[in-house]
């Protein structure tokens, strides 16, 4: 049984990156640009584990995750956030969001990515 992984991304170059280290290493990995595109493919699939910006244009990462806060079918995924922002990051973990398995700053390392993906599916 394949592992997938859900990528919402608006950056195509930190997604594009996130998706081949991913791959790479096995993992089957599905690509939104936007969280409203996110949300459906989290409700159409039930990937094992959603990689979450936090900024985009339009509905936000932070949406995002209110959303599936409130859904049984997504509210116990678990999310690795990725945000430029440490200020967010420090105020994300312990949140009102206890699917948030872990938050990066970018940019992002492929080994510290790969590390972070693996230990988290690792305690599902």
């Amino acid at each position: 049984m394949t592992t997938t992984v859900l990528i919402v991304e608006d950056e195509a170059n930190i997604r594009k990156f996130a998706s081949v280290n991913l791959v790479a290493r096995g993992y089957d990995v599905v690509e939104a640009d936007n969280a409203r595109d996110g949300l459906n493919h989290l409700r159409g699939m039930q990937p094992d584990l959603l990689i979450l910006d936090i900024r985009m244009p339009g509905m936000s990462g932070m949406d995002l995750l209110e959303i599936m806060s409130q859904e049984p079918d997504t509210s116990s995924i678990p999310v690795v956030v990725i945000t430029a922002s440490e200020s967010a990051a420090d105020s994300m973990l312990g949140s009102a969001y206890p699917h948030i398995a872990e938050v990066l700053i970018k940019p992002v390392s492929a080994p510290r990515l790969i590390e972070i993906v693996a230990s988290v599916l690792k305690g599902n």
